[in-house]
């Protein structure tokens, strides 16, 4: 296929395929090429932990009770991310922020207990990531 006529989240999934391959983790991830939408209507969860790769225009859920739903862009911008995580908090609110302060190292952490990678402060790539944890 050639790459122009490739969708990209197509492509990603094939990388993040090819990638559990060479790390020997196949097992371990299943990739979903999905509208989350419709998905979460017309299949069952069968996951208790999802890595949702969102186009930083909103957030979806499947989850189960228990399970943790990490929404994470490659953005710094408030808007995309908190912003976006405390709406669905309203939304949602089964939902809670997981501090992942006992995750990473604490000067990646904010004070609402998210990751934020600043490309000032880190020398890295701007990221944010939320763990939020759905309650039993």
């Amino acid at each position: 296929m050639q790459a122009d006529a490739m969708d990209v989240n197509e492509g990603r999934l094939r990388i993040l395929g090819e990638t559990a391959k060479s790390h020997q983790v196949v097992g371990l991830i299943t990739t979903i090429h999905s509208d989350l939408r419709v998905f979460a209507k017309t299949k069952e969860v069968q996951y208790d932990k999802l890595l949702l790769d969102a186009p930083c225009s909103g957030i979806g859920v499947l989850s189960k009770p228990g399970g943790f739903l990490i929404y994470s862009t490659c953005s710094i911008d408030p808007e995309e991310n908190q912003g976006r995580v405390e709406a669905f908090l309203l939304r949602h609110p089964e939902f809670s922020v997981d501090p992942v302060d006992r995750l990473v190292p604490s000067s990646f952490v904010t004070s609402q207990g998210v990751f934020l990678s600043n490309p000032v402060k880190h020398s890295l790539d701007g990221v944010f990531a939320a763990r939020l944890v759905r309650a039993l």
